[in-house]
């Protein structure tokens, strides 16, 4: 099995972040949640991008903390930069793809599908 490259941590600037096509705008709605936390505790998990032409960005994961960062007239948020050369669909379909898998992960190692 050959190794994976590592996402990169950067500062990129929200005027250069563009939406995945795949992600659906209406779950943008209901953000004074997310806000609140964010605001309150300003520790944010940063959104997972991937480069595209013109020395911009598509996100693959962190739609709604874009969008507070935006409603909070931020300018830039880190990001983790995905090596990934899938196109923008593919790369966001497997990045939610291993985000369910990890969530479904139980206790003691076991997942869901491994439950009685």
């Amino acid at each position: 099995m050959t190794e994976q490259p590592e996402m990169t941590l950067r500062t990129i600037a929200l005027d250069d972040l563009d939406a995945c096509p795949a992600y659906p705008p209406e779950r943008l709605d209901g953000l004074d949640d997310l806000r609140e936390a964010i605001e309150s505790s300003r520790l944010i998990i940063p959104p997972v991008v991937m480069p595209s032409a013109g020395g911009r960005y598509v996100l693959l994961d962190g739609h709604r903390r874009v969008a507070v960062a935006r409603l909070l007239h931020r300018d830039t948020l880190p990001c983790f930069v995905s090596p990934t050369t899938d196109d923008p669909v593919t790369a966001f379909a497997k990045l939610q793809l291993s985000v369910d898998a990890e969530q479904r992960v139980l206790p003691f190692g076991r997942r869901i599908s491994d439950a009685p």
